[in-house]
């Protein structure tokens, strides 16, 4: 598996990325945003760095915490101390894989819609640290 870079755009910058299996097809998707933002629903506090989705087909089989790991090296390189995501209350698999890469709870939003999002930050440090190969 790895990671496709697709482009970088927007105001923020984001850059777009693909989770490409060895065939070639593409599993899912991740966007990385050099500064934090959030969709309207959100208060501007929680504003996360990180979005990323794996393809419903693909799902169950680890690929979301191979994605996440993938972003997360790129962080690194780029040199971002840290980073955050937001998860919502209704996805325990995305938040136990947020978890699992050190993501450590800093705080819970109400969304405009009623929905419950939790935010998490993940602290970075060189390859193998948080976030690394787990």
């Amino acid at each position: 598996m790895k990671l496709v870079h697709r482009g970088t755009s927007g105001r923020l910058p984001t850059s777009n990325f693909d989770l490409v299996d060895d065939a070639g097809e593409v599993l899912g998707f991740a966007q990385l945003r050099l500064r934090p933002s959030c969709n309207a629903d959100l208060p501007p506090e929680a504003g996360n760095n990180i979005y990323y989705e794996i393809s419903e087909a693909y799902r169950g089989r680890g690929h979301g915490k191979a994605l996440l790991r993938l972003v997360l090296n790129e962080v690194r390189r780029i040199g971002l101390p840290h980073v955050r995501l937001t998860v919502k209350d209704d996805n325990p698999t995305s938040r136990h894989i947020v978890e699992g890469a050190g993501g450590i709870l800093v705080g819970e939003f109400m969304a405009r819609t009623g929905e419950l999002y939790r935010l998490f930050e993940i602290a970075l440090g060189p390859a193998g640290s948080a976030g690394g190969d787990r």
